[in-house]
């Protein structure tokens, strides 16, 4: 929310010319998630409703499994997750390709059949194995392993749906992992075809 008033809030056409920003940013998401966003709150009530009422964002409801269009790309929204706490998966196709982006909390992660034979796959909080950062080992039962992806759960998903390509996003600083690491982790799963992502990167397909 922070970035998108830091981008948009024209705070001097305001105060002089009491009129709105010129530029506003779209917001989709499904109920649950839109109500979770909503909820966050000041003294003065919802963010949301500000940034709205200000004219930096407008909201849209997505439907569940319903695709909607950005310029020519395709994105269907894939629920993740169980009422009370959900997230969302999107599957974007384009010119015949196939993208699907999995941020955080999106496991279990679902088997539903638009996920099959995807180009690349974006998916979030991938745990490499072994000595982590302070020399911290996740034990099995330990509840991180529930919420993040194991490299066994992502052999799994990517075996199961045919995925062609895997790019890990959204690697914590935590897990103490050098560049060199997780180069060393794609060659081991090279037959996977799994990448760590870095700043900067480009993906073509």
């Amino acid at each position: 929310m922070r970035v998108v008033e830091q981008l948009n809030m024209e705070y001097l056409r305001w105060y002089v010319e009491r009129k709105l920003s010129s530029k506003k940013v779209t917001v989709c998401a499904l109920p649950e998630v839109m109500n979770d966003l909503k909820s966050i709150e000041n003294k003065d009530g919802s963010w949301f409703d500000y940034y709205e009422r200000f004219g930096l964002t407008s909201t849209v409801i997505l439907k569940e499994e319903t695709p909607f269009k950005i310029k020519d790309f395709k994105i269907t929204p894939i629920p993740v997750g169980n009422p009370g706490f959900m997230s969302t998966m999107f599957v974007i196709t384009h010119n015949n390709k196939k993208v699907a982006y999995a941020p955080c909390d999106c496991k279990p992660f679902p088997t539903h059949d638009m996920l099959k034979d995807i180009d690349v796959l974006l998916i979030g909080m991938v745990l490499p194995e072994g000595i982590l950062k302070h020399g911290y080992i996740i034990p099995e039962d330990n509840k991180l392993r529930k919420e993040a992806f194991t490299m066994d759960d992502l052999k799994e998903i990517i075996a199961t749906l045919k995925i062609k390509r895997t790019v890990a996003v959204h690697i914590e600083e935590e897990f103490g992992r050098s560049f060199d690491d997780y180069k060393k982790l794609e060659e081991e799963y090279r037959e996977y075809n799994i990448q760590f992502a870095f700043d900067g990167m480009k993906i073509e397909t």
